[in-house]
C-alpha cells in the first residue's frame, strides 16, 4: 500500500490553490481556448502562433502546480473565467496584445506577491515548482514586450451594416 503524501501547511496549501486559480483563469488561457479570433492578416497569424506558445507555457504551469496539490491529496476547484473576459470574444488577435500585455504584468504581479508568501513555508518542492513558474511567466512578459514593440499599428476596420434594422423601417 502506497503511504500517503506528509501533510502540509494549510496555508502553503490555500497559497498553491490560488496560484492554481490564478494561472487556471489566466487571460492568455481564456483567448485560446475560448475568444474564437477572426485571422484577418498575417499580423494576426504571428499574434496568434505567439498565444498559443504562451498558451503551452501556461498549461505547463497548470499542470505542475496541479502536480504539487494532487501529491497533497488535493483536488483544486474547477475555476470559472472571469466575465469580463467575455469582452474580448471575436477580437483580432492584433488588437489584443495590449489588453493581453497588461493582464499578463498583471498577473505576474500576483504570483510573485503569492510565491513570496509560499516561500515563507517549508515546502521545498513548492518553492522550486513556483521559481520553474515565475521564470516561465516573466519569460512570457518579455516575449510578449518584445512582440508589442513590434507590432505595427493599424487603425480598426469601420463598422459594417449588415443587413437591416427595425429603426430604419
Amino acid at each position: 500500500m502506497k503511504d500517503s503524501a506528509p501533510m502540509k501547511d494549510s496555508g502553503a496549501i490555500s497559497i498553491l490553490e490560488e496560484l492554481h486559480r490564478l494561472e487556471s483563469t489566466s487571460f492568455i488561457r481564456y483567448l485560446v481556448e475560448m475568444s474564437r479570433p477572426p485571422i484577418v492578416s498575417d499580423t494576426d497569424r504571428k499574434a496568434l502562433a505567439l498565444y498559443q506558445d504562451l498558451y503551452r507555457d501556461s498549461e505547463r504551469n497548470v499542470q505542475a502546480l496541479g502536480q504539487l496539490l494532487a501529491d497533497a491529496d488535493i483536488v483544486p476547484v474547477e475555476p470559472r473565467w472571469p466575465l469580463v473576459y467575455t469582452t474580448y470574444n471575436f477580437l483580432r488577435p492584433l488588437y489584443l496584445l495590449g489588453p493581453l500585455h497588461e493582464r499578463m504584468r498583471l498577473q505576474l504581479e500576483q504570483v510573485e506577491s503569492k510565491s513570496k508568501a509560499l516561500d515563507a513555508r517549508d515546502w521545498s518542492e513548492a518553492k522550486e515548482v513556483m521559481g520553474t513558474v515565475l521564470r516561465r511567466e516573466r519569460a512570457a512578459l518579455e516575449r510578449l514586450d518584445k512582440a508589442v514593440a513590434e507590432t505595427p499599428k493599424e487603425d480598426p476596420e469601420p463598422a459594417r451594416v449588415k443587413g437591416t434594422s427595425a429603426s430604419r423601417w
